[in-house]
């Protein structure tokens, strides 16, 4: 049946039912290649009703399914950028309707009609400035290390990449350590709401060190030392993984924190003495616009 279509002209509405008419035959349906006006359909037990509503120049497709007549029982809906996209939105509908599937199953990309594409240029995501500190420890070396990070990173509704810097240092009770990075990642986020955990990794450059104090027996038995200390470093690659959670995703800024362990791979040392470094890190950060 040819439906609602105020706004529309009589010729392009009558070619877009037929159009839609053939494609549900195409599809498997039982329907009349010529469209029937809402009165000529008495009687039928069931049928097919498009309807072609204007809005500004966009052109809203709604099909639906009635049995009986005038109650319906299905239906899908398809936004035309204009009028000429029903020879590939006409298909779509009726293979949707026909075979009660989900309208994005119907999509190829030979076939995307204007609400595809707005969708996909949405989808392109947002890029961000973030500003935060962080905590870190070297287990056997340092247990309490701070310093400042910064980040640029572009993000989607699933996944972030981004490029970082970290600078970090512990006082000389605490393990006197050092650690400076720059690196590549990215995160995977788990949910499409204003909080979302999110799995990350990447890889970089981290230069760490640690300075530790030694003794040096001058008296032999009787135990006395003097004060020593032995400078530790490495740098070279090191990829990392994280764990974390975003807040306030459904806004301008946001804030996440995340649990980070650094993987070098070289090991630190000075003297005679080399040893693996395995720093990890609690990150919090602030993200604009």
């Amino acid at each position: 049946m040819l439906g609602e279509h105020d706004g529309i002209s009589e010729a392009n509405a009558r070619t877009s039912t037929a159009m839609v008419c053939d494609a549900l035959r195409a599809a498997g349906a039982q329907v009349r290649t010529i469209p029937l006006d809402p009165a000529q359909a008495y009687g039928f037990a069931a049928a097919y009703r498009v309807a072609l509503r204007p809005l500004g120049k966009l052109v809203l497709l709604h099909v639906s399914y009635e049995a009986p007549v005038g109650q319906e029982l299905r239906s899908r809906r398809l936004q035309l950028s204009d009028i000429e996209e029903m020879t590939v939105a006409a298909p779509r509908v009726a293979a949707a309707l026909v075979h009660d599937k989900p309208l994005s199953e119907t999509a190829n990309v030979g076939n995307l009609v204007g609400e595809d594409t707005r969708r996909a240029r949405k989808a392109t995501g947002e890029s961000f400035f973030a500003l935060g500190i962080f905590g870190f420890t070297i287990p056997d070396d340092a247990w309490a290390g701070y310093g400042v990070l910064a980040r640029f990173h572009y993000q989607t509704l699933d996944y972030a990449v981004s490029l970082e810097g970290r600078l970090g240092t512990s006082t000389a009770n605490d393990g006197d350590a050092h650690l400076y990075g720059l690196g590549v990642g990215g995160r995977y986020f788990f949910g499409d709401g204003d909080v979302a955990p999110f799995l990350g990794g990447g890889l970089g450059v981290l230069w760490v060190g640690v300075e530790e104090e030694t003794g040096s027996d001058l008296d032999g038995p009787d135990y006395a030392y003097a004060d020593d200390t032995t400078d530790r470093e490495g740098s070279g690659l090191a990829p990392f993984v994280e764990v974390g959670i975003e807040l306030l995703r459904m806004h301008d800024s946001r804030l996440d924190a995340a649990l980070r362990a650094d993987l070098p791979l070289y090991e630190i040392g000075g003297g005679s003495r080399q040893s693996y470094a395995l720093p990890v890190s609690l990150l919090a950060s602030y993200s604009f616009d």
